[in-house]
């Protein structure tokens, strides 16, 4: 019982810090799309892709911007899709 309230307490006290988290997440994420590009030399193979992964999972085009804040680990993939297209 005291371990359940242990972590339960934990689980609470970490709450306000998942918004820093989950942005420092899509950061690495950032780079790591960044990092894909570099070495495969085609953006638009990524792109392909992570489009295929957004249409067999059922991805959520568009979440709110406080959800994605909250609780996205990832950018969203239009974000993604869109900034590899860019350059």
């Amino acid at each position: 019982v005291k371990l359940l309230l242990v972590g339960f307490c934990g689980v609470l006290a970490a709450f306000p810090f998942k918004p820093f988290f989950s942005f420092t997440s899509r950061q690495h994420e950032w780079e790591a799309d960044r990092f894909a590009v570099e070495l495969a030399e085609n953006p638009r193979a990524l792109a392909r892709a992570l489009a295929k992964l957004g249409r067999d999972n059922l991805a959520n085009l568009h979440p709110h911007p406080w959800y994605i804040a909250l609780h996205y680990s990832h950018p969203p993939l239009p974000q993604r899709v869109r900034k590899l297209l860019a350059g």
